[in-house]
């Protein structure tokens, strides 16, 4: 099955802590964001399907060092805030994939590395949608994944059962990804630049935000 990804663009330069990350980034506003923390989001991912071939779960991996079993505490609750808001759309729970998080602890690596909120190329991730966030702050961030987290759902009221990607897709598609009925495995990793600022990329199976669908 042929695949494509557009990204939704925010028209505006951001300033944090000094930086400028790129134009088509977003800061979170948001009462679930403690003060002095900016947290920004990456661009909204749609997957466009070009051939009748069904998207598939990707397969978990257990032959690479990469993919460990543990989760910590950062991990859990990030995907136990996944599924509160799912229960709150009936929509069933998603479960911890070490595969996943294994792909996601490599793509935060080079995201921090680069001082970078590009998505991968959806050629490098088949079958897996994606999320991406950052976070800095002048003091200790303790829980990057759940700041990322935080900030995806903070977009549940720019999202008003529209079709992807119509409306304000750039708005609501990170909510939008955690919402998607048949993405039902997760695995999120954040990564520090080593300056104060952490980069969050989640993955998700089977992909959401598929073009001309709702989440629920």
């Amino acid at each position: 099955m042929l695949f494509s990804t557009v990204t939704a663009h925010l028209l505006f330069a951001l300033p944090v802590m000094g930086g400028v990350l790129p134009s088509d980034n977003q800061e979170v506003r948001s009462e679930s964001i403690p003060a002095g923390i900016s947290v920004v989001l990456g661009k909204s991912d749609v997957v466009f399907a070009r051939a009748c071939t069904p998207i598939v779960e990707i397969p978990e991996r257990r032959d690479l060092q990469l993919f460990s079993r543990a989760i910590s505490a950062d991990q859990k609750e990030a995907l136990r805030l996944h599924n509160v808001a799912r229960a709150k759309k009936k929509v069933r729970s998603m479960v911890w994939s070490p595969t996943l998080a294994g792909y996601a602890l490599t793509y935060a690596k080079k995201l921090a590395k680069a001082g970078s909120l590009k998505h991968s190329a959806y050629e490098d991730r088949i079958n897996q949608g994606e999320n991406l966030a950052y976070a800095k702050s002048s003091q200790p961030i303790t829980q990057p994944s759940v700041l990322g987290t935080k900030g995806w759902l903070a977009e549940i009221d720019n999202y008003h059962n529209e079709k992807i990607p119509q409306g304000d897709f750039a708005a609501y598609g990170h909510y939008t990804q955690i919402m998607w009925n048949t993405s039902t495995r997760f695995g999120i990793a954040s990564v520090s630049d080593g300056k104060g600022a952490w980069y969050t990329v989640a993955r998700y199976s089977k992909p959401g935000n598929i073009n001309g669908l709702r989440p629920y």
